[in-house]
């Protein structure tokens, strides 16, 4: 039977191939040759077996990628001291990551027996799914200096103060918080692009108003919003987009200042999806 090749594909920043049980050495091979720099592990991209030890005699590994961490002993991290990237889900066992003194992109579920990242870290993106901190707040995070992208991907945040203990923060994503009630923390930061859906307990949205920096909006599936009045303080705002979240003065006319705009018709309303458009491409050109 004639073996299969890794899959390659993009990780991010980075370029991974997936590893084969019956063809470990082709996946290393290009590791060598600089064609990939990390390795994935999964039992449904190829790999059977349960003993993923022979990463810790891997050359050029920069990082590891497993989507069904339960399945392995995932003791040989602790091995890699070097790696730069790192994503692993379904696992119980406990997780200690301030051994990766290099670590710029981590991608893990949170469990009380996670260890993240010491504040020390150089890691510029984060991306947790299941954050359950006792503060219920970002302020349980380590400050991060050098982050620009975190992702929070349910949880039971309700809210995102501490955020702006992040200084090079320029994206902030918070997908199914459904307890999160409160954003004004972002006001005065330095974030650019902010995207909230599944959040229908947000109260205070209009205190954006103070992200003088922000350049796209979303709030998919939010809570209702009074008025668009408040995107009018914005500075730089051009990308707003608030599909499935409803507008209770049905006054879309702030939208006519936006660049480009994204939500349904509805009923009440004083402009159309379509109408907007038109008037905001009549003024580009």
């Amino acid at each position: 039977m004639a073996t299969v090749s890794p899959k390659i594909e993009p990780w991010g920043r980075y370029i991974i191939a997936w590893a084969q049980s019956d063809n470990i050495q082709e996946s290393l091979d290009l590791l060598s040759s600089g064609a990939v720099n990390g390795i994935g592990i999964s039992p449904y991209s190829g790999y059977s077996g349960r003993d993923i030890s022979f990463l810790s005699d891997v050359e050029g590994l920069l990082g590891v990628v497993i989507p069904f961490a339960e399945k392995y002993d995932l003791s040989v991290l602790g091995e890699l001291p070097g790696l730069q990237f790192l994503t692993v889900a379904g696992y119980q066992q406990p997780l200690d990551c301030r051994g990766f003194d290099q670590l710029d992109d981590l991608r893990v579920e949170w469990t009380p027996r996670l260890i993240l990242p010491e504040s020390s870290s150089a890691i510029r993106s984060l991306y947790l799914r299941g954050y359950n901190p006792n503060s219920k707040t970002l302020n349980s995070l380590p400050v991060y200096e050098a982050i620009e992208d975190i992702e929070i991907n349910q949880g039971n945040l309700l809210s995102i103060e501490g955020i702006d203990r992040m200084p090079s923060l320029v994206m902030a994503k918070f997908y199914g918080l459904q307890d999160l009630q409160s954003v004004a923390a972002c006001a005065g930061t330095k974030i650019k692009r902010l995207h909230i859906e599944s959040s229908n307990k947000l109260v205070d949205v209009e205190q954006l108003g103070g992200c003088r920096e922000l350049i796209s909006l979303r709030l998919i599936n939010c809570a209702n919003l009074k008025s668009l009045q408040f995107i009018t303080k914005f500075k730089c705002l051009e990308d707003f987009r608030f599909v499935g979240t409803f507008v209770e003065d049905g006054n879309m006319a702030p939208l006519l200042s936006m660049k480009s705009v994204g939500f349904v018709r509805v009923k009440g309303y004083s402009h159309t999806p379509s109408e907007i458009r038109q008037v905001i491409d009549g003024v580009s050109h």
